[in-house]
């Protein structure tokens, strides 16, 4: 999990983005819908606006790595309690 600084009017265009998508289909194992909605929903907003639009989870993930816009990350419950508390 990895936090990126958002203004709340960004914020605010991710979800209407995200309500106009309808969300995305149930996930399983071939589904990539789940990654195409989230790249079409934040893709050109703020600390996204380089994010191409792909449905393969791993090239979302290598997209956001190397763009290196994250304010922080965690890896593990504790990380994760500590980020969410920022």
């Amino acid at each position: 999990m990895r936090r990126y600084a958002t203004t709340p009017q960004e914020e605010e265009i991710i979800k209407e983005r995200v309500f106009n998508l309808g969300g995305a289909p149930a996930a399983n194992f071939i589904d990539t819908g789940c990654t195409t909605g989230v790249t079409e929903a934040i893709r050109g907003i703020g600390p996204f606006g380089e994010v191409e639009q792909t449905m393969w989870p791993t090239k979302l993930d290598k997209q956001l790595r190397r763009m290196d816009k994250h304010v922080g990350d965690a890896h593990d419950a504790e990380s994760l309690r500590r980020l969410l508390a920022r």
